[in-house]
C-alpha cells in the first residue's frame, strides 16, 4: 500500500525510528519491474482490467501503475532497496508474496493479504529489511 504515500523517504525514516533494534519491516505494492517486463513481452492478460476496463496493453499498464491517480509512485526493487538503505536498514531482501526471508518474524495472517497468482512474474513486490541491533 506504500504506493499511495507521497513521501516514501519520510515514511521509511519513520519506520526506522519507530522500530526496535533488530526489528524487521515488510513493505510491498505493485511490482513495477515486472509490469515493465510484462509490457515489453506483450503479456496483455498479466495486467487485468481494473480499476477501469481497458482493452489496450498501454491502458492496462496505466491501470496497474497509476490506478486512477491513487498511486503516486512506481515501486521497483532497486527503489525500495535504496529507500530502506537510506533510512538505515540492513539485510534488505526481496522475497516472493506469501513468503518471507525473516523466519517466524511475521504473523502468517499477513500473507493472506498478499496476491500470489504467479511467482514467475509476481504482481506484488515485497521487500523486507532489518533495523541494526539486537532483538529485545
Amino acid at each position: 500500500m506504500i504506493e499511495h504515500l507521497p513521501d516514501l523517504d519520510f515514511h521509511f525514516q519513520d519506520m526506522f525510528r519507530c522500530l526496535r533494534p533488530g526489528g524487521v519491516i515488510r513493505v510491498g505494492g505493485p511490482h513495477g519491474d515486472n509490469a515493465m517486463r510484462a509490457m515489453r513481452d506483450g503479456l496483455h492478460e498479466w495486467f487485468g482490467d481494473w480499476p477501469t476496463k481497458r482493452r489496450s496493453l498501454g491502458g492496462r499498464l496505466e491501470n496497474f501503475i497509476f490506478c486512477k491517480g491513487e498511486h503516486v509512485t512506481i515501486l521497483t526493487e532497486s527503489f525500495l532497496h535504496e529507500l530502506a538503505q537510506n533510512a538505515g536498514f540492513v539485510d534488505i531482501r526481496t522475497c516472493l508474496p506469501k513468503q518471507t526471508t525473516s523466519g517466524d518474524t511475521f504473523d502468517v495472517a499477513i500473507f493472506d493479504l498478499e496476491e500470489a497468482r504467479d511467482h514467475e512474474l509476481a504482481r506484488t513486490l515485497i521487500v523486507e529489511a532489518r533495523k541494526p541491533g539486537s532483538r529485545v
